[in-house]
């Protein structure tokens, strides 16, 4: 998101009497504690969907690098999203059916952080590629297959 888009959105939180006053902030607060948390299969399943904050991120006009890197590695991001819900739900429950020695989530940050390492450089390699095509820098490679030579063969006469 841009630095504008969240600066905006602050001015427009801030003018908002629900968000200043002080009971009201309370009363939220107090609706947040008694809220139950989602089930870790929800999660993951809102993860993986064009959810509203997904479309937005997407139409934006200031989308960045990184964040199409992010957004192209969503898939392995949610993994790791569950894996961290399991981590913590096994955690607070020590007579939950889920495995106790869960080995942490290293595989799954391990996979997510390669795939937006690789995804950022084939990114800069794709935008290179078009820099110079448009800049004349580079000529595009047509690939040309070798000319066939027709001789003319005389043929006998009968």
């Amino acid at each position: 998101m841009t630095e504008k888009y969240w600066q905006r959105y602050k001015e427009t939180h801030d003018k908002d009497p629900l968000n200043t006053n002080e009971l009201w902030v309370r009363v939220k607060q107090d609706l947040k504690r008694r809220e139950k948390p989602k089930h870790h299969l929800e999660l993951y399943s809102y993860c993986r969907t064009e959810n509203p904050y997904i479309k937005q991120i997407k139409s934006s006009p200031n989308i960045t690098m990184e964040t199409v890197a992010e957004l192209i590695c969503r898939q392995s991001a949610c993994e790791l999203q569950y894996c961290m819900s399991l981590q913590k739900l096994a955690v607070e429950n020590s007579r939950s059916k889920i495995e106790q020695h869960l080995q942490g989530c290293r595989d799954q940050y391990k996979t997510m952080t390669t795939c937006i390492m690789n995804e950022k450089t084939r990114i800069k390699q794709k935008e290179e590629e078009l820099r110079n095509l448009v800049l004349g820098l580079e000529q595009p490679e047509i690939k040309q297959e070798p000319q066939k030579q027709h001789l003319l063969k005389e043929e006998p006469v009968m």
